[in-house]
């Protein structure tokens, strides 16, 4: 019995993996060979959106950063914690016409813990309904102390642009996979936590696969000049974004783990 419950185990574990690529690929045959790209490049101009609405005003600029860090991650969780309802239960089973605006309310779920999350990252954390999952933002809550300040903007940058990617690309999977009624509950075997740890290891697998395109820190001067902004702040922004461009290519060449 413990060797078919093991089988059946092993099997399912590979059936999430299966249904990831698959639902993947069909994002791409919908989308374009450059979706990942043009996903990518919707990150990228969210994060200047920030910058130039918040330039010259470095602390607020920091603290809106820190918000979205945590934000953004949490959102990506609660979208993970749907998919895995879907196919471990079949549930929530929503009409075709409203998947869309379904996955759009997931972010609301991100609220709740995203505030302890922060008040952890700026104050530390004795106790809370969030305390076992702190640990996600662990390295921003020891950079705060340790780190100076560019160093640790330069990491809260990098973690907003990554995580916005990452919500991006959960999102749409989560909307391939509530429109297929043939998924839901399909995972028997796994527990809920399992899967989203799986759909987790697959999500990071793919961020990096989309955000590992070579990009080309000219165009990215260029985009900025289409913005219409002055030269002093265009020289000042472009600074920083090739040293950005260049950490971004070495956090997205890293392995999931």
């Amino acid at each position: 019995m413990y060797d078919l419950y093991k089988m059946a185990k092993e099997d399912e574990i590979e059936e999430v993996d299966l249904i990831w690529r698959q639902i993947e690929a069909r994002l791409i045959r919908m989308y374009g060979p450059h979706f990942g790209q043009k996903l990518m490049q919707q990150a990228v101009s969210w994060l200047f959106e920030k910058l130039e609405l918040y330039y010259g005003l470095s602390e607020m600029y920091l603290e809106k950063l820190e918000d979205n860090a945590v934000y953004l991650s949490e959102a990506s969780w609660a979208c993970l914690d749907v998919a895995a309802e879907y196919l471990c239960k079949g549930q929530p089973l929503i009409p075709l016409g409203e998947v869309g605006i379904f996955v759009w309310s997931i972010r609301h779920r991100a609220f709740h813990p995203s505030i302890r999350h922060q008040r952890y990252i700026r104050f530390g954390c004795q106790g809370c309904s969030v305390h076992d999952t702190h640990s996600r933002y662990q390295k921003l809550y020891k950079m705060r102390r340790n780190s100076s300040r560019q160093e640790y903007l330069d990491e809260l940058q990098i973690w907003c642009l990554y995580h916005q990617l990452k919500f991006l690309i959960i999102q749409e999977f989560l909307k391939m996979l509530l429109t297929d009624l043939s998924l839901a509950g399909t995972i028997q075997v796994l527990s809920k936590s399992t899967v989203i740890g799986l759909l987790s290891h697959n999500l990071e697998a793919t961020v990096r696969k989309f955000g590992g395109i070579e990009y080309d820190t000219t165009e990215i001067r260029h985009d900025i000049r289409e913005r219409s902004l002055s030269a002093k702040r265009r020289s000042r922004k472009t600074g920083w974004l090739e040293s950005l461009a260049q950490k971004i290519k070495a956090l997205f060449r890293e392995k999931p783990k």
